[in-house]
């Protein structure tokens, strides 16, 4: 490739908050190759303030707003990027035909869909087996392979997250959360308990008796979700539960990331904050079920303060919110790595004030 020549690339991603996450170490990878280029990333618009956060990605386009427009109007957009590289890493059949009709020269998808072998220029070999055996920032990266970029699988040494800045959020939002959380000397835990039906969940009893079992003079408990999640969790959550704060469906994303870097620990299921709480670098545990295609190995929150927790087997349920194979995992368990998220931040508290 001609480093001479600023390149532009389109990361197409057009689906969730936590694949457009798993999709950063794509971007650092395309960054330390080519740390000139110009990125571009497709995706849709309520998962733009992760976007915002990234310094590395360039601008980002609404497909929600955009696949309203009619092929031609989408054509001449696209043409309008002069972008040198698509890769599409949501396969999307018409985005793929639009993408070849706009005459973007280097066009990246998996072999895994016909239409990628009549629109795309280079086709990536992706096995069911692969998608078993690897996790999903792995296989994204993996795309990168026809550029040169040779992706590092299994070695979570290797896992690359650009930086983050939540000052490039909106400062009404930064404001919003400063009255919402006056300063406190508490060890500020989130708690996330659904995953819209993306993951197997952890019974909101245990949730309760997590909750019950932590020293309020010592911990404060937020519970975050949608407005869906709030309806879920009232009676069986939120309700026996006054002394942590319920926050769910009050927080826009923006604000949400915002909180999320200003705590102390997330605990969840796999889900989107999940993710974003592992990519800005606080403590993370994501809960998860043996079952492959959801479990750890695929989904785990991946970042250097990222951890989770698995059950010991699968027992193939059928339901998100019911699943007794996710009660395996104990409040002790988590209890026991909340303690440690204390005493490590009790240390570090303790070796500054010393140094001071």
């Amino acid at each position: 490739m001609n480093h001479l020549e600023q390149k532009h690339y389109i990361i197409s991603r057009i689906d969730n908050i936590g694949d457009v996450v798993l999709t950063l170490p794509l971007i650092e990878q395309l960054k330390k190759y080519d740390p000139s280029c110009r990125i571009t990333f497709l995706a849709r618009y309520y998962t733009h303030p992760v976007l915002k956060c990234c310094p590395a990605i360039n601008q980002y386009l609404d497909w929600e707003k955009l696949k309203t427009k009619s092929d031609a109007e989408i054509i001449k957009q696209l043409q309008a990027q002069n972008a040198h590289v698509i890769i599409h890493l949501l396969p999307a059949p018409r985005l793929s035909v639009l993408a070849r009709k706009a005459k973007i020269p280097m066009r990246i998808g998996t072999a895994r869909r016909w239409y990628h072998w009549l629109n795309c220029t280079h086709c990536v070999k992706i096995t069911a087996n692969d998608k078993r055996k690897y996790h999903e920032y792995e296989l994204n990266i993996k795309l990168l392979d026809p550029l040169g970029i040779k992706a590092h699988l299994n070695n979570a040494s290797h896992v690359l997250l650009p930086e983050l800045d939540i000052n490039r959020l909106p400062t009404s939002e930064h404001i919003k959360i400063d009255r919402i959380l006056p300063p406190s000397n508490r060890f500020q835990i989130i708690i996330h308990p659904g995953s819209l039906g993306h993951g197997r969940e952890w019974n909101p009893s245990l949730f309760v008796k997590l909750i019950h079992s932590l020293p309020q003079d010592r911990y404060h408990i937020l519970l975050c979700g949608s407005s869906r999640e709030s309806v879920r969790f009232k009676g069986v959550l939120a309700d026996l539960c006054p002394k942590a704060t319920n926050l769910m469906e009050k927080l826009s994303l923006d604000a949400y990331i915002i909180l999320i870097a200003r705590s102390n620990g997330f605990i969840a299921s796999g889900t989107g904050p999940l993710h974003i709480a592992a990519a800005l670098g606080i403590p993370t545990l994501g809960l998860f079920p043996a079952k492959q295609n959801i479990g750890s190995t695929r989904w785990r929150p991946i970042g250097r303060k990222a951890q989770y927790l698995v059950s010991n087997n699968c027992q193939e349920c059928q339901s998100a919110s019911d699943c007794d194979c996710m009660t395996q995992i104990t409040v002790e368990q988590v209890q026991n790595v909340i303690l440690q998220w204390f005493e490590s931040t009790s240390k570090c508290q303790s070796n500054n004030t010393k140094e001071t």
